[in-house]
């Protein structure tokens, strides 16, 4: 595992502060100059994509380090990243080719299905409320295959049905993202560790008691820093 440091979760949680503090303060000096050109709303469509990026590879990063799913959150990582790099180039070169946009979008829902879901496999469920997990795998790719339809094929029926889907897919995916952690909360203490489970539960104790260790070692950092300062 890489160290504190230079963890990947560490560097998207950066990245995310210093586009959030560039995209407000951008903001704050289009407004007050009066000055809104194209120059100020590709920059700050820049530091809005970075920190969408940086949200998402938080996500995904988080489950990575923490060994739950680690080749999916592998991917959703290298998801997001590409398709950052692609927005950006599409933002600052003026990309007028729509296939280029329906692919950007495209891999955008992925995207953002795959940091929800990393996130969401960082909760430890019993059997009994493994259900849920899967349930948020359906809804999550049934919304991006609702959206991929919508960028690339015109609609074959009443396109108000279309949206109607949609809004029924969103609530549910809310649901999902309230219902698990409550379901989490109920399973501490009560996960079942079966054959197949096993692995899973040691790589979630080592991860826990390298993070205590870790802040074991900043607290310990900072009392020696208060005795030098009496």
């Amino acid at each position: 595992m890489l160290s504190r440091s230079y963890s990947i979760k560490n560097v998207f949680l950066y990245s995310l502060i210093v586009s959030v503090c560039l995209s407000a303060f951008l903001g704050i000096i289009a407004i007050l100059s009066g000055d809104f050109g194209e120059l100020q709303i590709k920059v700050i469509l820049t530091s809005l994509t970075i920190s969408g990026a940086s949200l998402g590879g938080l996500c995904c990063g988080a489950a990575y380090e923490a060994r739950r799913v680690p080749f999916f959150a592998l991917a959703g990582i290298l998801l997001v990243g590409v398709t950052a790099l692609m927005l950006l180039f599409g933002i600052w070169t003026e990309v007028r080719w729509d296939a280029y946009w329906q692919m950007v979008g495209t891999m955008s829902a992925f995207a953002t299905a795959f940091a929800h879901l990393s996130l969401l496999q960082m909760a430890r469920l019993t059997r009994l409320y493994q259900t849920a997990i899967w349930f948020g795998y359906v809804v999550d790719f049934a919304m991006c295959g609702l959206i991929s339809y919508l960028i690339w094929w015109d609609y074959g029926f009443d396109e108000d049905w279309m949206f109607r889907l949609i809004g029924v897919d969103a609530i549910l995916i809310a649901a999902v993202s309230i219902l698990i952690p409550i379901l989490h909360r109920l399973s501490r203490g009560e996960v079942d560790i079966t054959d197949g489970d096993i692995e899973a539960t040691l790589a979630d104790i080592d991860y826990e008691m390298s993070s205590l260790k870790q802040r074991l070692q900043e607290l310990e950092a900072q009392k020696i820093r208060l005795l030098e300062q009496v």
